[in-house]
């Protein structure tokens, strides 16, 4: 078969008789082959997110004397390409491929979304009113990946809160759930690009005891009285829910901005952190912030290295994460009033920077209590100090 161009095609004829016949001239012409059209295919196909790509097919039309050629395929998506769809482009290889003009047409990977598994579990399944409880959803690929999105917390179909997931997972705390109850929790998750919603199948049941009291005799528990007469008893009421104790430690951190402005007197603002995880191993904890702004005197000596200071602040306390006794029943938040007083010692290191080599301070806090709702706390720290 002829390549295809630009060909010149000649004949000549010689007589078997060359006595009787003369030879005549031998007669040429040109001819143009054209290329055959050779038609490429990609055949479409479908997988689920995270999955490897399937097998891709397609085919090869219009060959000429038996030319053969290998189709192979190329796609810009990866294991990991998010949903939608892409290109699958065809080619093919060969020895007579010059011969032939292409025609290719691509097909079409489409990627689904994969499914999607929760999980749930809590941090007790029995608390008492008020006590705070720790929800914490998984969610998990089946196939490859980490979903993104949020979960939905739901209490007898009543939903909680919705959070956002983080690696997969999910926590939710809360200490509103209903005295005397036994609750049933669940969570569904709202599905991202990739992954399609999914909710928890197992039951995940939390009891909630009931609000308990204790009722105790104040005063003489014998009266006489004249027939007639009337006996006046004083009882007190307290709640038996109450966990944790009256002393414990605690850790956290602050942060203080100072500038004096009049020789040594300034003002002072300060945030701080305190945590305590498991209050006298009740169960419970306690998270407090404190915010406080105030005037501080600091005394410093020219010939020595240190600075000595004494404060008076007041402003405001937030505890959450705990169990306070108010009514109907107990609550896991509360804030009040904080006043703190106290001084320490800074060391100057450089122009720039110092060690405080310590802190010390009476914070006085005012939050629910059973007695006198007022906290009185002593407070020690040390650290680093930043000068501008």
């Amino acid at each position: 078969m002829l390549s295809p161009g630009l060909h010149t095609l000649s004949v000549s004829f010689t007589p078997s008789d060359t006595v009787d016949f003369s030879t005549p001239k031998a007669v040429t012409t040109t001819i143009m082959m054209n290329q055959a059209t050779l038609d490429v295919t990609a055949n479409s196909a479908t997988k689920v997110y995270g999955t490897a790509h399937p097998a891709f097919t397609g085919s090869v039309t219009g060959t000429e004397s038996n030319n053969s050629f290998t189709e192979t395929f190329a796609i810009t998506a990866t294991i990991s390409s998010n949903v939608g769809s892409y290109p699958i482009v065809p080619s093919v290889t060969g020895a007579d491929l010059s011969d032939y003009t292409e025609v290719v047409t691509d097909g079409t990977l489409t990627i689904t979304q994969a499914l999607s598994s929760t999980s749930l579990i809590a941090s007790a399944t029995s608390i008492t009113p008020g006590q705070p409880l720790t929800l914490t959803a998984a969610v998990t690929s089946t196939t490859t990946g980490t979903p993104t999105g949020s979960v939905t917390f739901y209490d007898n179909a009543i939903s909680l809160g919705t959070v956002t997931l983080k690696a997969g997972a999910a926590s939710f705390m809360t200490s509103a759930l209903a005295p005397d109850i036994t609750h049933t929790i669940s969570a569904t998750y709202s599905g991202d690009m990739n992954f399609t919603t999914s909710s928890t199948t197992a039951s995940l049941t939390v009891t909630v005891a009931p609000l308990e009291f204790t009722l105790t005799i104040n005063g003489a528990t014998l009266v006489s009285v004249y027939p007639g007469g009337t006996a006046t008893y004083a009882f007190n009421v307290a709640s038996a829910n109450q966990v944790g104790g009256s002393r414990f430690w605690m850790t956290g951190a602050s942060m203080q901005v100072h500038d004096r402005f009049y020789g040594g007197w300034g003002a002072v603002a300060e945030i701080a952190g305190l945590h305590k995880g498991n209050i006298n191993s009740s169960g419970v904890g306690l998270d407090m912030v404190t915010t406080v702004f105030g005037p501080r005197y600091t005394w410093s000596p020219h010939h020595l290295r240190f600075d000595l200071y004494g404060q008076g602040l007041v402003g405001d306390v937030v505890a959450f994460n705990t169990l306070f006794p108010m009514q109907p029943f107990p609550i896991g938040s509360d804030n009040g009033m904080a006043v703190l007083a106290g001084g320490g010692m800074n060391l100057r290191a450089t122009p720039h920077i110092g060690v405080r080599v310590f802190e010390a301070d009476w914070l006085r806090t005012r939050l629910a209590d059973t007695t006198t709702n007022i906290q009185n706390s002593l407070r020690a720290g040390a650290g680093v100090i930043f000068r501008f």
